[in-house]
């Protein structure tokens, strides 16, 4: 079992990272209280509590009924010694940070601008008409609101979260202080300005999108390398600590007994516990997942809450399959509703992920791990698209993207994509048979199709769970619509 991330870790950790990098300079004020917990889906205690803790660390100052102030000074000569450790220890990572973004944000972009409205694009092409009067600073500095802008609109619960988690990793801060940097962007320009990257935006235009977007990263991940080449020549490269990126798809939503639960409903789904049967006793489910039994109580509590079990005294843990009604029920729940609309978002985001995930990975995966995954398939031992996926993900060669599509697949528990049909994987028959296109291609070597038989695979869950939840009620579920994987 992983060490859960409490949410004030992860706001703490957020806003320190954001403070430290220099994405929140010296004097700049921190967002209200009430627009902290909005962005970060916390309440007001937990806000107050990291922000305590911030000040108490010499990070901010506040004062009653006043925004807090960042008092942290990147230019202060011992903070700009660490940073530049920091950057030398971690730039390979950092390389692969912006390789990522380059693979990642185009196409969330590109997918969530079919969501802007006409009263959208009227602002975003007022703000081109003046971008030529904006210096550089603050060119980049609503080319990175209008991205976010963007995302925000397409109801995913993740993209914006996991912008602003790569961001973070970029140090971009840092970096435009460079003596050099500017004429390292010059000299890598091939994105031309801000207003050329923002253009296809205000036409809806999601090929052009994809592309001067990805140019833009990859400029500048030009210019970055450049700066970093600099760095090493000034200073000592062997200091600080290395850091891999991280992210967490789940926050909050990650303590021990919620894990028990996606793993019991996956089990449950699938067929490994049938229904009508009993799940074995608490002492040794505490046992099998190495926590207490009042975990494991906590974690039944919730499985019968969401009709995927039911306690009896003495007896022990039934089994049983949700049902319409259960579902409609549960998506009264504010709390499973929101976890229901996290679980599709990550279907929508794998489904715009997978292809060029599964394309990079195609020369990682050697003939003798696809003649065993085909055969694994064969024997049915498992969800084959699970399989297939996790193969994609072993095989990444970039750490962050890695990391991404694995946050994303814990969210993905199969079994409750399962619990949809009476007997489970066995009368499930149309992912079945896309997930076989997939090791088709992967034995004809046809790395283009087993991406799109990859994609088509996420999309097809999207489809059925989206509309069936809707059909339950939960009609939120409606605006999670399923990708058109072709410009992916």
């Amino acid at each position: 079992m992983h060490e859960k991330q409490t949410l004030h870790d992860y706001v703490y950790h957020h806003l320190r990272e954001q403070i430290i990098s220099g994405q929140r300079p010296y004097g700049t004020k921190l967002p209200s209280m009430s627009q902290l917990c909005e962005f970060y889906h916390v309440g007001i205690r937990t806000v107050r509590d990291v922000l305590s803790r911030l000040k108490n660390e010499g990070y901010i100052v506040s004062e009653e009924r006043k925004a807090a102030v960042v008092i942290y000074c990147q230019n202060d000569p011992l903070h700009q010694e660490t940073a530049v450790h920091t950057i030398l220890a971690n730039q390979d990572n950092i390389r692969e940070v912006y390789q990522t973004l380059a693979v990642v944000i185009p196409r969330l972009l590109a997918f969530s601008v079919q969501f802007y409205d006409d009263e959208d694009l009227k602002a975003l092409i007022y703000k081109l008409t003046r971008l030529k009067n904006k210096s550089i600073e603050a060119r980049t500095q609503i080319c990175s609101y209008e991205f976010y802008r963007l995302l925000d609109r397409s109801h995913n619960l993740l993209s914006r979260d996991l912008f602003a988690s790569l961001e973070i990793f970029t140090y971009i801060t840092f970096f435009r202080n460079q003596p050099h940097f500017l004429d390292y962007i010059l000299k890598h320009n091939a994105f031309h300005n801000i207003g050329w990257v923002l253009a296809p935006i205000a036409k809806k235009d999601q090929a052009v999108i994809i592309e001067r977007s990805q140019t833009m990263f990859d400029s500048v991940a030009a210019a970055i390398n450049d700066s970093m080449i600099d760095l090493k020549i000034e200073n000592d490269e062997h200091q600080g600590q290395t850091k891999l990126y991280q992210w967490s798809a789940n926050r909050g939503r990650d303590q021990y007994y919620t894990s028990i639960v996606r793993d019991l409903i996956d089990k449950i789904g699938t067929g490994y516990y049938k229904e009508n049967n009993y799940l074995p006793p608490e002492a040794e489910l505490a046992k099998l997942y190495g926590v207490s039994v009042a975990t494991i109580r906590s974690a039944l509590k919730v499985l019968n809450e969401l009709g995927f079990a039911k306690t009896m005294n003495v007896k022990g843990t039934k089994v049983i399959l949700q049902d319409t009604a259960d579902t409609y029920r549960c998506m009264q729940h504010h709390t499973y509703r929101r976890d229901t609309l996290l679980y599709l978002s990550g279907l929508q985001l794998m489904a715009i992920l997978i292809k060029p995930a599964a394309r990079l990975a195609w020369d990682q995966i050697d003939a003798k791990t696809k003649a065993a995954l085909s055969q694994q398939v064969k024997q049915g031992r498992a969800i084959p698209l699970a399989l297939i996926s996790e193969c994609v993900i072993a095989h990444q060669p970039l750490q962050p993207l890695k990391e991404i599509l694995r946050q994303v697949s814990q969210l993905l528990h199969w079994g409750y994509y399962y619990s949809f049909f009476a007997q489970g994987p066995a009368s499930e028959q149309t992912l079945a048979s896309r997930s076989w296109l997939a090791i088709e291609a992967l034995q004809e070597k046809d790395a283009q199709q087993f991406a799109e038989a990859l994609a088509d695979c996420y999309c097809h869950v999207l489809d059925y769970v989206r509309d069936a939840l809707v059909k339950c009620g939960l009609a939120a579920a409606a605006a999670l619509i399923t990708p058109d994987c072709s410009f992916y």
